[in-house]
C-alpha cells in the first residue's frame, strides 16, 4: 500500500532535498503546502505550483489559507483555478465554523478539494524570542482550531473530504475522536 503524507508544510527552498529524502524513506507521495515562520502566512500559490511542476510525480499541491487574516475565497478560488487538490487552513481569526468562512469552504467543496484544518494546541509561545511575533501580533487561539468546530462543516459539507490534522493535539483527542465517529468525512 503507497504511503501518503498529508502534512508536509515547511519551507520550501529545501523541498527537492525534502522530496528525495521522503521517497526513500518509502513515501509515494506528499501534500506540500508552505509557510514563512517570519511573516506568518503563505508562501505564494506560484511557488507551490513550481514545486509540483518540479516534482509531479511526488507532491500534492494545496492551498494555505489563515482564515479571516487576508481574501481566504480568493486564495481558494485561485488554488481552484490552478487545479490545486486541496487547501490547508491554520490560525483563523474566529472559529473554523464561523459563518464568514463559509463561502471559502463552498467552493472548496464545488471544485472537490480535500480541506485539512490544524486541529489542537498551536505552535508558538511567549519564550520563543521573534520567531512566532505574528502570532502575539494576530492573537491567535488554539480554541479557535478544537475539533468540534469541523463538524458543523463536515454536516454543511458532506461531500467534502476534511483532514483534521494532529487529531486534537493533545488537548482534545477525545473531541476529535467523538467528531469523526458522528462525521464519515473526517479524517
Amino acid at each position: 500500500m503507497p504511503i501518503f503524507d498529508v502534512h508536509t508544510d515547511g519551507d520550501l527552498r529545501a523541498a527537492g532535498e525534502s522530496a528525495r529524502i521522503w521517497q526513500d524513506r518509502g513515501i509515494a507521495r506528499g501534500v506540500v503546502f508552505g509557510w514563512t515562520r517570519e511573516g506568518g502566512s503563505h508562501i505564494s500559490l506560484a511557488q507551490i505550483c513550481a514545486l509540483a511542476e518540479k516534482f509531479p510525480e511526488f507532491v500534492i499541491p494545496f492551498g494555505y489559507i489563515n482564515p479571516g487574516r487576508h481574501d481566504g475565497l480568493r486564495e481558494a478560488l485561485d488554488a481552484v483555478g490552478r487545479g490545486f487538490r486541496g487547501l490547508k487552513f491554520i490560525f483563523p481569526a474566529r472559529p473554523y465554523d464561523d459563518d464568514e468562512y463559509f463561502p471559502i469552504y463552498e467552493a472548496a467543496a464545488r471544485a472537490r478539494m480535500a480541506c485539512l484544518f490544524h486541529t489542537g494546541i498551536v505552535i508558538g509561545t511567549a519564550r520563543s524570542e521573534g520567531r512566532y511575533d505574528y502570532l502575539r501580533r494576530w492573537r491567535d487561539s488554539s480554541n479557535y482550531m478544537r475539533p468540534a468546530c469541523l463538524d458543523r462543516i463536515a454536516r454543511a459539507f458532506p461531500e467534502m473530504t476534511i483532514i483534521g490534522a494532529h487529531l486534537g493535539a493533545g488537548a482534545w483527542y477525545e473531541e476529535a475522536a467523538e467528531t469523526m465517529v458522528w462525521n464519515a468525512n473526517i479524517y
